[in-house]
């Protein structure tokens, strides 16, 4: 299971980290909004951290990376504008 994207899981999750230390308004809010939806899923599991079920990743992570989605369909990848 995957993004889809070209970029490997890893570098995304990176991406994730990458947004936490030094965060983004605009990417705290879709943060947030994924997390609403994250918040509902049965798949959410705790292993000293909140990970996908699915995918096993960290969702502090996951939920920050742009370049991630939802492996259940539930939400997609995002790209910010810039102007």
């Amino acid at each position: 299971m995957g993004c889809g994207c070209r970029k490997p899981r890893l570098l995304r999750i990176v991406e994730g980290w990458a947004n936490v230390v030094w965060p983004d308004p605009r990417i705290e809010e879709i943060a947030k909004e994924r997390a609403c939806v994250c918040n509902e899923c049965d798949r959410v599991k705790k292993i000293g951290v909140y990970v996908c079920g699915e995918c096993m990743c960290p969702l502090t992570a996951k939920l920050r990376s742009l370049a991630e989605e939802c492996p259940l369909g539930k939400w997609k990848k995002e790209k910010l504008n810039v102007h």
